[in-house]
C-alpha cells in the first residue's frame, strides 16, 4: 500500500480490504449458508422450492465417472515417471527459463495513454497518421515563470533561454519566448517614445520597463505574445506571470523522454534567479514521471510479493525443502510470463505492473497445494508424486481451466486494457499448471523430503506389529499379515476416507483386477463379514477395530501405493466396487468386532490384517522386519 504511483496504492488498498471481506464472508456466512444447504440436501429438498421434498435421488452412472482422475492415474502419472520424460521436462523447464530470462531483460517500459485509446476511435486514427506523416515530430512543453523581475534578473532569464536555445532535446527553432523579443525590439526601434526611455539599450527604471512592455504588445512585433503574459492591477501594470513554449525532440523511447523531461529542468532550476521560480510542464511530462518510477516499483513490488508468498508457503507447508522447491515454480512462472509478454510487445505500464504483480499470488496456487499434498504421503518419491498426481492433480488442473473460462472472452476485446489482461492471465494459466503438474512432481520424485514426520507409523511400547509374509492358495500372490500384537497410533496417520466409512486408512494397496483376485473377493464375502451395509462400517477413531486388506506384493513397487485410489463402497458391495474401479484399495472395509472375532472369520490368512485404534497398513516395501 505505500506505493509513490497512486493508482498502485489504491489498487494495494481494494486488494487488501477485499481479501479481508472475503476471509471474514467465507469464515461465517459462506459456513453458515453451506451447512443449511447441506441439510436441504439431506432432506432431499428442492433448492428453489425448499418446500417441496424430492424422491431419492440416484446418481446417473456416468456422473459418476472421473475421467480426469483417472487419465491422471491411470495414464499420465506413469508417463510423466519414465526416465525419458522426465529428463525431457527438466530440459524443456530450463530452456523456457533461459529463453524468457533473456526476454524478460529486454522488457521496454513505456507508459503511453494512446495505448488505452479503442483501436477503431478516431483519436486512435489521429495519432496513426501524425505519426506517419511527421514521425519526428516531438510532443510539445512550456516553461512557466512567476513573479519575476524582469527589470533586474536581466542576465539570468537570458542565459536560461540561450540554454534552452541549445539544448539537444529541444527542436531547432521551436522555442517560442517574449523576453529577448523584447528587448531586440529596443534595441532596433527608432521611435522617440522608446528611444528617450532608454539607458545604454535598456529601460532606466522598472516603471519604463512596465511601460514600454506594454507598448511593444500594442505592436506589430508584440501582438502574438500578448497571451504569454499575465499583468496585475497597478497602475502601470506589471507582469506577474508569463511562459515560454519549445517541442522536444522526437525519442524513440520512454528513456529518452525522461532524459529530455530531467535536461529542461535541470536548465530552469540552476537558473539563477533573484526573485521567482521557473518549472517547465508538458503533457506528455505525465508518461514520463510515471515512466520514471514504474520499473523501480514493479521491480520491488515483485520483490515484496514473492518474499511474503514465500513467507506464508513457508508457514503452511511447513518444510523448508519443500517449500523452497514450490518457490522454484512461482519464479519460473513469473518469468514465463513476463517474457512471453516481452515478445508481444508488451511494456511496463501501471496495467501491466499490477497484473504482472498478481502472478506471484496466482502461480503459488498451482503448486503449493502439490507440495503440501507430496508432504503427507508415505512410500518412495516417485509412489509419493504418482499418489500426489492422481489426489490433488484434478483439482489443481480444474481450478486452472475454471479460471481460464473466467477471462477467455476477453480475448476477442478491442481494449488495451482487457487485452493485456487476457494475455497475463492466459500465460499465468498455462505456465502454472506445467510448473504445477509437470515441473514439481519431476522435481520431487529426485530429491523431494521425506513426509511428515507425524505421517510416520511412530509405534510405543514393547508391543509391535510384525509383518509376516505367506503364499495363499490363489496363484501364490504374497500377502501381509500383521500379527496380533496391538500397534499404537496416532490421529495423525490418518490417510484419506474409506468410502463411507468414518475410520481412514493407509492401505495403498493398488492393482488391476485379476480373476484370482475376483475369487479372493469371493472369499471375503463368504466369510461372513456384511461388506454392503454401512452399519458394519462406521468405525469411530476410539474403537478397537480391524481394517482388512487384499494384498498384491507384486505391485507395490511399481504401483502409486499410498493414497491412490479413495474407495467408495456405496450399497451394490465390495466386488462390484472394485470392478467398478478396477483397484484393489476398493476391497478395504472396517468392522466394528473385536480382533478375536475377526479373526474367526479370516481362516486361511488370504487378507492381511492390520490392527490398532486407528487402522494402519505398509507395502511389503516399506515395513519394517
Amino acid at each position: 500500500m505505500f506505493q509513490v504511483i497512486p493508482a498502485l496504492s489504491a489498487f494495494c488498498a481494494y486488494a487488501a480490504l477485499g481479501i479481508l471481506a472475503l476471509y471474514l464472508l467465507v469464515a461465517t456466512f459462506f459456513v453458515a449458508v453451506l451447512t443449511l444447504d447441506e441439510r436441504r440436501i439431506s432432506d432431499t429438498r428442492n433448492s428453489v422450492l425448499f418446500c417441496y421434498k424430492h424422491k431419492q435421488y440416484v446418481p446417473n452412472a456416468c456422473s459418476q465417472k472421473d475421467l480426469i482422475g483417472t487419465f491422471l492415474k491411470d495414464v499420465y502419472s506413469p508417463t510423466l515417471m519414465k526416465k525419458y520424460c522426465k529428463v525431457a521436462v527438466a530440459i524443456t523447464t530450463v530452456v523456457l527459463a533461459s529463453v524468457n530470462t533473456w526476454s524478460f531483460t529486454k522488457l521496454r517500459q513505456d507508459f503511453d495513454l494512446y495505448d488505452y485509446l479503442p483501436r477503431d476511435s478516431y483519436a486512435t486514427e489521429f495519432v496513426q497518421t501524425q505519426m506517419k506523416y511527421f514521425p519526428d515530430r516531438g510532443f510539445g512543453a512550456s516553461i512557466y515563470c512567476g513573479d519575476l523581475d524582469y527589470f533586474a534578473d536581466q542576465a539570468a532569464i537570458l542565459k536560461m533561454y540561450a540554454d534552452l536555445n541549445s539544448n539537444a532535446y529541444i527542436q531547432n527553432g521551436s522555442l517560442v519566448f517574449w523576453y529577448p523579443v523584447f528587448l531586440n525590439y529596443l534595441k532596433t526601434t527608432r521611435e522617440p517614445l522608446v528611444t528617450q526611455s532608454l539607458h545604454d539599450g535598456f529601460p532606466g527604471s522598472r516603471d519604463q520597463f512596465n511601460s514600454l512592455l506594454l507598448h511593444f504588445l500594442q505592436q506589430r512585433e508584440g501582438r502574438s505574445f500578448y497571451h504569454f503574459l499575465k499583468f496585475g492591477n497597478q497602475t502601470i501594470p506589471q507582469v506577474t506571470a508569463s511562459y515560454m513554449q519549445f517541442v522536444h525532440a522526437h525519442q524513440s523511447s520512454s528513456a529518452g523522454d525522461i532524459d529530455a523531461m530531467e535536461s529542461v529542468r535541470n536548465i530552469v532550476d540552476n537558473a539563477r534567479l533573484v526573485n521567482g521560480t521557473c518549472f517547465s510542464y508538458g503533457f506528455k511530462y505525465l508518461n514520463n514521471e510515471t515512466n520514471k518510477v514504474l520499473k523501480g516499483e514493479l521491480y520491488r513490488n515483485l520483490s515484496l510479493a514473492c518474499v511474503c508468498v514465500f513467507l506464508v508457503t513457508l508457514l503452511l507447508i511447513a518444510n523448508l525443502w519443500t517449500c523452497i522447491l514450490v518457490f522454484t515454480c512461482v519464479l519460473f512462472t513469473v518469468v514465463d510470463v513476463v517474457g512471453t509478454l516481452q515478445f508481444w510487445d508488451v511494456t511496463i505500464d501501471t496495467a501491466s505492473s499490477i497484473l504482472i504483480t498478481l502472478c506471484v499470488g496466482l502461480a503459488v496456487d498451482y503448486s503449493a497445494h502439490v507440495g503440501h499434498m507430496f508432504m503427507t504421503l508415505l512410500g518412495t518419491r516417485e509412489e509419493r508424486a504418482r499418489a500426489t498426481l492422481a489426489s490433488i492433480g484434478p483439482a489443481v488442473l480444474y481450478g486452472g481451466l475454471s479460471t481460464f473460462l473466467a477471462f477467455v472472452l476477453l480475448a476477442n476485446s478491442r481494449s488495451y486494457g482487457f487485452i493485456l489482461f487476457f494475455r497475463v492471465f492466459m500465460t499465468v494459466v498455462i505456465f502454472g499448471l506445467f510448473h504445477g503438474l509437470v515441473y514439481l512432481p519431476v522435481i520431487l520424485t529426485w530429491v523431494g523430503p521425506a513426509p511428515y514426520p507425524s505421517r510416520v507409523p511412530q509405534r510405543s511400547g514393547t508391543e509391535q506389529a510384525e509383518p509376516v509374509q505367506r503364499e495363499n492358495g490363489f496363484g501364490g500372490q504374497k500377502v501381509a499379515i500383521l500379527s496380533k500384537r496391538r500397534t499404537v497410533s496416532t490421529q495423525a496417520d490418518l490417510g484419506y476416507p474409506c468410502g463411507h466409512c468414518r475410520c481412514e486408512c493407509h492401505c495403498g494397496v493398488h492393482a488391476q483386477m485379476e480373476p484370482q483376485q475376483q475369487q479372493q473377493l469371493q472369499g471375503i464375502k463368504s466369510s461372513g463379514l456384511d461388506t454392503s451395509s454401512p452399519d458394519t462400517c462406521s468405525l469411530q477413531y476410539n474403537d478397537v477395530s480391524a481394517c482388512i486388506v487384499l494384498r498384491d506384493a507384486d505391485c507395490a513397487t511399481s504401483q502409486s501405493l499410498i493414497g491412490t485410489q479413495v474407495c467408495d463402497h456405496g450399497t451394490a458391495g465390495i466386488q462390484d466396487a472394485a470392478s467398478r474401479h478396477g483397484c484393489v484399495l476398493c476391497t478395504v472395509q472396517c468392522a466394528r468386532q473385536h480382533l478375536d472375532e475377526v479373526m474367526t472369520h479370516l481362516g486361511s490368512g488370504k487378507i492381511g490384517l492390520v490392527t490398532g485404534s486407528i487402522p494402519m497398513a505398509m507395502p511389503l516395501d516399506h515395513q519394517h522386519s
